[in-house]
Formats: C-alpha cells, structure tokens, sequence
C-alpha cells in the first residue's frame, strides 16, 4: 500500500517559499493588483491561506483576516494546513494535491505581478501541472483541462508532454499559468495552439463562463 503524505509534507516547500519571498515585501507591493483578477497580492495571501486551511467559504473567517496585519497574515499562510477527513489514499492525496496547486499557482500570481522570479524544481511543477490537468484536479484548481482540450502541450524543459491536437510549447511554469487563466504568461508560449488557448481565456465559452461564475462566488475576498 502507497504510504499516505499529509497535506502538510506535501504543501511544505510552496508554504515555506510564498511565506519567505511576502515578507520581503513593502506595504505599497501588498497593494499591488496580482494576476488574479480584481485581486490585491493581499487578496490573493487572504484566499490562499483560507483555502489551504479549508475555510475559503467561510466569510466570517475571511472578514475577520482582512484587516489583520500583513505579518499575521502571513504566519496563517505558514501555518499548519487542514488536514482531510477522510481516511483513504486518494482522498487524501487529492486534497492535499488541490492545496499545493493553490500555494504554486498563487504565489505566481504574486510574483509574476511584482516582477519577483524563482526557479521552481521541475519535478514539483510538473506534478502540479499533471494534476490540474486530470478532472479532479482541473475541477479543484483552475479548471486548467477544460482550457487545454483538443490541445498538445510540451515542455520545452523536458520531456513532459500532455494531450493531442495543436502544440503549445513553453516552460512548465509559463504551461501551469497559462492553462490557469493568467493571459500574461502567453507570451511565453509558442507553437500554433497558442492562439486557440488565447482565444479560450478571452472568449470563455458558456460551460467555462459558468464554472468561472460559480467559483467566483464560493471563494469571497472582503
């Protein structure tokens, strides 16, 4: 039997480096709009530790943290994750994937805002690129599957290849942000699929316009 990681063990590095590089930062930058839209980098710090401690659909928690200080939030953000009540690998695993693929996807949205970059080890990437790739994790995340049906991304960085169709090409990273819905990582794709990915952030289709409406309204801010 595969041994079963808490969500802790498997969140720890993205937890450690978000925290790290925040509390770098000067009061204007903590208001400085993220690629998370209509979202602060303190928005998106607010979200991604309610989220990671299950408690994004809480709005009295959330309310309560927006007007703490950027060191308390940024001590929620290091602090323990929940863990999942269920008792099965798969359960488990799942949701501690959803939460480190909360922790990368949104500590880029930070930097990429602010011009901070770091050098993410492709194995961790990858794994959370493969996993917001599969129905549970593009349904958990950002519904990165949905973006890249009937398209072949490949890494420009390895070997790691995904799907069939046209070829996007690109970093794993610049493949994660892209498929996630962050338009600013485009340019740095390449291969005819880049248009049609393009055109799928900006002209969303119905199914995806609902999703996008839906999550919206279960992950408040303020």
């Amino acid at each position: 039997m595969a041994s079963v990681q808490s969500t802790a063990q498997v969140v720890a590095a993205e937890q450690v480096e978000f925290a790290a590089m925040l509390r770098t930062l000067s009061p204007e930058e903590w208001s400085t709009p993220s690629l998370c839209s209509k979202w602060s980098v303190r928005d998106v710090v607010i979200h991604t530790a309610a989220h990671i401690h299950n408690q994004q659909n809480d709005e009295a928690v959330i309310s309560q943290f927006a007007s703490r200080s950027e060191e308390v939030l940024v001590s929620w953000l290091e602090s323990p994750p929940a863990e999942p009540t269920e008792s099965d690998y798969r359960s488990r695993r799942r949701f501690a994937e959803i939460q480190r693929g909360e922790l990368m996807v949104h500590q880029q949205d930070v930097r990429r805002a602010l011009d901070i970059p770091r050098v993410i080890p492709h194995e961790r990437v990858q794994e959370v690129l493969a996993f917001s790739l599969q129905p549970i994790g593009s349904l958990g995340m950002a519904f990165g599957r949905e973006r890249a049906k009937g398209l072949r991304l490949v890494s420009t960085e390895n070997d790691w290849k995904w799907g069939t169709g046209k070829e996007v090409r690109g970093s794993l990273e610049a493949l994660l942000m892209s498929t996630a819905g962050r338009t600013a990582a485009l340019k740095e794709l390449s291969g005819p699929g880049v248009t049609v990915l393009a055109d799928r952030m900006r002209n969303p289709s119905k199914v995806m316009r609902d999703l996008l409406e839906y999550s919206d309204s279960v992950n408040p801010v303020s």
